[in-house]
């Protein structure tokens, strides 16, 4: 019993060590799928979690700066609003300032 005990748990502890060298979301739901009770099944679901925050963040970003590139200043700025919802960052900031530029810009 003992012997199956401690190769369920390494094999457990190799899956979520596997799991956060990939970092991706497929690694961390293939650890749940495998140890749904698992001893890292909350830091798995909270990975999951980040992981979409993060790549909804950088798709806002992305949008933002799309319809910047266009001249749609108001969408732009609808995005960065999203995005800072999200989080703050420097390169956010950034290109508000240069939407806000070109909107003060085209008023001249």
């Amino acid at each position: 019993f003992y012997l199956i005990r401690e190769s369920k748990r390494r094999d457990e502890s190799s899956a979520w060590e596997q799991a956060r060298s990939t970092h991706t979301s497929a690694a961390y739901n293939d650890y749940l799928e495998n140890y749904p009770e698992g001893k890292h099944h909350q830091d798995a679901r909270r990975a999951i979690v980040g992981l979409k925050t993060g790549s909804r963040f950088q798709r806002l970003l992305r949008e933002a700066d799309e319809f910047y590139n266009q001249g749609l200043y108001q969408n732009a700025l609808k995005k960065i609003k999203e995005a800072k919802r999200i989080k703050v960052s420097r390169q956010l900031n950034i290109l508000e300032k240069q939407i806000n530029d070109a909107i003060a810009k085209n008023r001249e």
